[in-house]
């Protein structure tokens, strides 16, 4: 009998890089294209076979790029996404409520991943650093990729009543 997975892969798909650094501030400040075959080689180290920079509200397309030239190299990295951690209001029974949606994009069209970057820098957030629901779903509808989204609460869990999850 053929098993369906015969090994596991490893993926980081939360990786900062400076363009977060309205964010995240000092601590991304190295993470540069420059500095980027440190990233390679921790991520190498740590055998990380999938992953995609996941910057705050950006996207970098000469960064995504460069990383993804490690898929053709002798490394553990087998696959590089293009992704984006977007800062969204969302309302809920409690009111309106911050979350971090993680979205990684199809990569089989070249040109529209290029146009990310693009579309990101004419659509900024708008109240407190966050896209409302809509105008985080108009994003998505114009970057016109099929799209993963994972959902990264802001607050601890534990710090949420029953009701609201």
């Amino acid at each position: 009998m053929q098993k369906v997975v015969e090994h596991g892969l490893k993926l980081d798909l939360h990786i900062h890089s400076y363009f977060s650094s309205a964010k995240d501030g000092k601590k991304v400040a190295k993470n540069t294209l420059e500095n980027l075959p440190i990233l390679v080689e921790k991520l190498n180290e740590n055998a990380v076979n999938i992953c995609a920079i996941t910057d705050h509200d950006a996207f970098s397309n000469e960064l995504y790029v460069a990383l993804k030239q490690e898929e053709q190299a002798d490394g553990t990295i087998q696959k590089v996404l293009p992704g984006v951690e977007f800062s969204v209001r969302f309302i809920g029974r409690s009111g309106e409520e911050t979350v971090h949606v993680i979205a990684i994009f199809d990569d089989s069209d070249g040109s529209k991943v290029q146009h990310i970057e693009t579309i990101l820098k004419t659509k900024r957030p708008d109240i407190c650093g966050s896209y409302s629901e809509e105008s985080f779903l108009a994003i998505l509808r114009e970057i016109s990729v099929d799209t993963l989204a994972f959902l990264r609460r802001l607050r601890p869990m534990s710090q949420i009543r029953p009701s609201q999850h």
